[in-house]
């Protein structure tokens, strides 16, 4: 989400900041302060980016968020 962010801010600004009134820093990126508007609006977007396959954009998050996989030598 913060990569979406930097990669396209202008796209950010008008699709998901509207959604955050009150939220700021690191908070726009967390599902915990995310309510059913903003996840739509973030979903549209990913859409809109890979349509053949918006996962595709979540397999990364996944593998590429802090401390989502061990370390090779664990």
């Amino acid at each position: 989400m913060s990569y979406l962010r930097r990669y396209d801010a202008r796209e950010f600004s008008n699709r998901v900041t509207p959604l955050y009134r009150g939220v700021y820093g690191a908070q726009l990126m967390s599902l915990s302060t995310m309510d059913k508007a903003a996840y739509v609006a973030w979903q549209s977007w990913i859409r809109d980016l890979v349509p053949s396959k918006p996962a595709l954009l979540d397999i990364v998050w996944v593998f590429q968020r802090p401390g989502a996989l061990p370390a090779p030598d664990e």
